[in-house]
């Protein structure tokens, strides 16, 4: 028998390299059935754009995460931290090409206000920027021309943290829009959602505007009346408003209650990639009015135009000519701002006229049909007249006033009488004549002077008490001033605004 005798150090090497290759095989035969398709050189493209901006989109940014985070700490913040003020005014802002616009819109803001305004308001200036320098040339620009108001908190200059933004070449190319748009518009939306989500904490309303606006004189005061009127003022079926919107233009200029915010907000983080921000309002306000079925319908617009409330005099005027968009040219005006709403003659009525109008148009959008007795009437004084405070001072005197309308329209007032009276009548409940009697009651806004004791009347109050009956109109007057009442005590202003609605109600 003969013993094969293997020599290894001689086979050692021819070893090592048929194993090297059995490992290979067995690598490559296991790897080759994860292998994908390859793609195809030639690719269908509806949008006609480059292939590498039609992936889907890749949250690779951190911007849902941080803007879900209750305490929303911000990169860079430079402010004094006021909080529970009536108006947070969101400017957002980035570097322009050629030129900025946003130092010059602050100012005229600050100006623009009153001292008790901006005592009750603060302004957030949202720079959407990685790079912190041009934060900190605003901040630099703001101490030196606006050091009081930095000082006192009117200004809060915020830029989001670092890895806020996402992979912007990895959007959806949506509505057939340029590449570069698609990054623009999604961009802006990102950093709308942010300021919201910052200003949301800080106060009762949240005013949007851009960083190339000029706001009209008396701007404040005339969203504070249209805030206060269609809030407060306001029939029981009537339904609640989401936004009001105080410019034609885009998104500038719309009111929010603070309180809206987080739907909103939420409704955004689904679509900023898909839409713009003014559409996306448009169907957050329709989604809340109208079935799908029924978008159309004269119903549905009703409804939609009393959530998202117009006024007749736009607040703000675009003045930009460098859009913030890279080579585009912005030229749009509004041309309804500072809009004399029925061409009035003396300056101080044209904003009650205008007031009072929108609130009328917005009640009568219901097509409400008037039970029996049940009536609505608007009036608007300017100032406290002579006629008025006579009335006050001299109430339980035998005088009596006869009114009579200009014009006899269907939608005018028959003539009627104000008798007034020392007091208002007994009324008994599920009495005839209790069934006819119903009360109006209107505000007389002070101003501070006013208040300080300077004032011919203690109160801002004023009650009526009206009687119908067969002959025509009787209303018997009682005027009590209640002070300290409402919501309605940090209402600042030196115009007289009346507003008359009344209704008959069964008891009392």
């Amino acid at each position: 028998m003969k013993v094969i005798s293997i020599r290894w150090k001689t086979c050692l090497p021819g070893l090592i390299i048929v194993s090297y290759l059995v490992c290979a095989l067995l690598y490559f035969g296991m790897d080759i059935t994860k292998i994908e398709p390859v793609e195809p050189r030639v690719v269908k493209n509806k949008t006609k754009v480059p292939r590498m901006y039609a992936k889907t989109i890749n949250h690779d940014g951190n911007w849902e995460t941080i803007v879900t985070n209750p305490e929303l700490k911000p990169r860079y913040r430079v402010g004094g931290g006021r909080t529970g003020v009536q108006f947070v005014i969101g400017v957002p802002t980035v570097l322009r090409p050629k030129k900025n616009y946003v130092l010059q819109t602050v100012d005229c803001l600050i100006r623009r206000m009153t001292p008790e305004q901006r005592d009750n308001c603060l302004i957030v200036i949202f720079v959407g920027e990685t790079k912190l320098q041009f934060a900190k040339f605003i901040v630099r620009e703001l101490r030196v021309n606006h050091s009081t108001h930095m000082q006192a908190g009117l200004i809060d200059v915020i830029a989001p943290p670092l890895n806020y933004y996402p992979n912007f070449s990895r959007l959806h190319i949506t509505l057939n829009d340029d590449p570069q748009r698609v990054q623009w518009r999604t961009k802006q939306n990102l950093d709308y959602i942010y300021l919201m989500s910052y200003a949301k904490s800080r106060g009762l309303y949240y005013l949007q505007l851009e960083d190339d606006v000029m706001a009209n004189v008396g701007f404040m005061d005339y969203i504070q009346k249209f805030a206060v009127l269609h809030g407060s003022f306001r029939i029981a079926q009537q339904i609640d408003w989401i936004v009001m919107s105080f410019s034609e233009l885009g998104f500038i200029g719309k009111l929010f209650r603070t309180s809206v915010l987080s739907s909103f907000v939420a409704y955004l983080k689904l679509f900023y990639n898909d839409q713009p921000i003014d559409w996306l309002l448009q169907s957050f306000v329709t989604l809340q009015s109208c079935r799908w079925d029924s978008v159309s319908d004269p119903e549905c617009q009703r409804d939609f135009e009393s959530r998202l409330l117009r006024s007749s005099q736009s607040q703000f005027q675009h003045m930009g000519a460098q859009s913030s968009l890279a080579d585009k040219q912005q030229y749009q005006k509004d041309a309804f701002f500072n809009h004399n709403f029925a061409r009035q003659r003396l300056r101080h009525l044209r904003q009650p006229l205008n007031l009072i109008a929108t609130h009328r148009n917005s009640l009568l959008k219901h097509n409400l049909d008037l039970v029996e007795g049940e009536t609505f009437i608007w009036i608007y004084m300017p100032r406290m007249p002579k006629m008025m405070k006579y009335l006050i001072t001299n109430q339980f005197k035998q005088t009596q006033l006869h009114i009579r309308n200009a014009k006899d329209t269907a939608h005018n007032l028959a003539e009627f009488n104000i008798e007034l009276v020392k007091g208002s009548p007994t009324l008994v409940a599920n009495s005839s004549s209790t069934r006819q009697c119903g009360f109006v009651m209107s505000h007389t806004v002070q101003s501070f002077a006013e208040r300080d004791g300077k004032a011919e009347l203690p109160y801002n109050y004023m009650y009526y008490y009206i009687k119908e009956e067969p002959e025509g109109l009787s209303w018997f007057r009682r005027f009590r001033w209640a002070s300290n009442a409402s919501s309605f005590h940090e209402l600042r202003s030196t115009m007289v605004l009346l507003l008359l609605v009344f209704q008959f109600v069964n008891n009392l």
